[in-house]
């Protein structure tokens, strides 16, 4: 949560501090709203689905649903390995 919201601060401050020399500073604002787009979808959309998946993993008895759920969840986790190094990068 404190990273969503220092997030945004930061995008903010960006924005009011460009506003007088904005061409210099569209790169950097392009990039902080890509990787702060990109954080919310991490954490609020796959976040949201990851944990669902797992919950009903834990409550399913039958075998094969749970192997069909457990594959699911490792097709998100494997998005969000590819997430964690493009918002790194974007970082550098």
């Amino acid at each position: 949560l404190i990273g969503y919201i220092s997030s945004l601060i930061l995008l903010g401050t960006l924005f009011w501090l460009g506003q007088k020399t904005f061409k210099p500073a569209v790169v950097p604002l392009v990039i902080m709203a890509l990787m702060t787009g990109l954080t919310y979808y991490s954490g609020m959309v796959v976040g949201t689905k990851a944990r669902a998946i797992k919950t009903e993993i834990r409550e399913t008895l039958d075998e094969v649903k749970k192997e069909d759920l457990t594959k699911s969840f490792k097709k998100i986790g494997n998005v969000q390995k590819l997430w964690h190094p493009v918002i790194w990068t974007e970082a550098i």
